[in-house]
C-alpha cells in the first residue's frame, strides 16, 4: 500500500502521520534546552613550573586575598558590561609563586609568558614583566567572589580579572580552568 504523506487518518492530529501499517507515527519536536553554563571548580597551573598545582575555591581562600573595590567592567567599544562593588580573589602571581616558575637560564624571565584559559577556550596572555614588574601584576586576580557572594555558575565559579586594564572585559576570563606558563623561543642567529 503506497503511503500518501498528505493523507491523514481521521481523528489524527497534524503531528501524526500514518505509517505503512496505518499505525500513527507521532513527530517529536526537539526541545531546545539551554546549554549548561561552563563552570570551573579548579584551576590548574602547568607548563614551565617546578610543581604542577591545582587550586580549588577552598585552597584559593587560604591564600592572601585582595578586594578590587568598585569596578566597572568595560568592553572594547567602551560599553559598560557590568558593575561590581568589589571582587575578591588572589593575585595571579601568588598561584605562580606556589607552583614556582621553572626558568633554567638566569634571564629566562624576559621571555616568560602566562596563558589563562577558560572552560570555553577563551584565552588571555600576560608577560612576566606585566605580572612582576608593573601595577598590572598587583591587580590581576583569580576571583571567586563578587559583591560578597561566591561567583555563581552563570559567572563561571572561578574567574580571572585584570583591573588595571583600560578595557577590563577583554582580559576577563570566566570559568578559569588553566594557567600555563611558557617560554618564548629565543632568537637564533
Amino acid at each position: 500500500m503506497p503511503i500518501d504523506p498528505m493523507r491523514m487518518l481521521s481523528g489524527a492530529s497534524p503531528d501524526s502521520l500514518p505509517t505503512a501499517s496505518n499505525a500513527p507515527f507521532t513527530r517529536v519536536s526537539a526541545v531546545h534546552e539551554a546549554p549548561a553554563p561552563l563552570v570551573s571548580h579548579e584551576v590548574v597551573v602547568s607548563g614551565c613550573v617546578n610543581r604542577h598545582h591545582s587550586f580549588d575555591r577552598c585552597s584559593l581562600m587560604r591564600l592572601p586575598t585582595q578586594l578590587t573595590g568598585p569596578l566597572d567592567i568595560v568592553c572594547l567599544s567602551g560599553r559598560e558590561v557590568r558593575r561590581a562593588s568589589d571582587y575578591k580573589g588572589v593575585r595571579l602571581t601568588a598561584l605562580l609563586d606556589v607552583a614556582r616558575l621553572h626558568l633554567p637560564q638566569a634571564r629566562d624571565f624576559t621571555r616568560t609568558f602566562v596563558l589563562a584559559q577558560g572552560a570555553d577556550g577563551y584565552t588571555v596572555l600576560f608577560s612576566w614583566h606585566e605580572l612582576y614588574n608593573t601595577p598590572i601584576g598587583v591587580s590581576t586576580l583569580v576571583v571567586y567572589e563578587r559583591d560578597g557572594l561566591p561567583l555563581g555558575d552563570d559567572e563561571g565559579g572561578i574567574g580571572l580579572i585584570s583591573t588595571c586594564d583600560l578595557r577590563v572585559a577583554l582580559r576577563q576570563v570566566r570559568a578559569l580552568k588553566r594557567l600555563s606558563v611558557h617560554l618564548a623561543d629565543p632568537l637564533t642567529r
